[in-house]
């Protein structure tokens, strides 16, 4: 079900972004989650990018983080939606993405409450081929109290195998 709702909000996306170069990435991996209680599990994301020029473009997408341990309840699931520009390497078949990001993490147990936390995004793709591409992230947030001191440090690191599908080629 997940899946099936992160392609659907990619396509919608990308329906709405009338670029004659943009695409649709979808990503599944392996992540850590750093914070209390860092844990491994599964990431999926997707994205929408379009090119701004040969080298460089923009995008806007969303990820979720499931932890491995999601029966236990001591695993806070995170997901995060995200937007910035990318940057093609001169040298190499890949690219650069920053950004800023908006990071939710559901609570670990009843007791606690869902943090929102602004963040940073950065990741490097490196194009396989024009379909396929190995795709590394980092969502680094900064949850803080209503005094606004920033006291917890939180955020998503993974590794994973993308699908790169020009929006020409979705089904709308």
């Amino acid at each position: 079900m997940t899946i099936k709702l992160l392609a659907a909000s990619a396509a919608l996306l990308a329906t709405q972004v009338a670029a004659e170069d943009s695409s649709v990435h979808l990503t599944a991996g392996m992540g850590l989650g750093v914070d209390s209680t860092s844990n491994v599990g599964l990431t999926l994301s997707a994205a929408h990018h379009s090119s701004l020029s040969e080298t460089s473009g923009v995008f806007v997408g969303t990820s979720l983080m499931v932890p491995g341990k999601t029966v236990s309840k001591s695993s806070a699931k995170s997901a995060a939606v995200f937007v910035g520009g990318s940057f093609k390497s001169q040298v190499l078949p890949a690219s650069h993405e920053l950004g800023l990001a908006a990071q939710v993490t559901s609570p670990a147990d009843s007791e606690e409450k869902y943090e929102f936390a602004p963040a940073f995004y950065a990741a490097t793709t490196y194009d396989l081929n024009k379909d396929i591409a190995i795709k590394a992230q980092v969502i680094n947030a900064f949850a803080h109290d209503k005094e606004g001191d920033v006291s917890k440090h939180s955020g998503n690191l993974s590794i994973g195998v993308t699908y790169i599908a020009p929006v020409d080629s979705i089904d709308a």
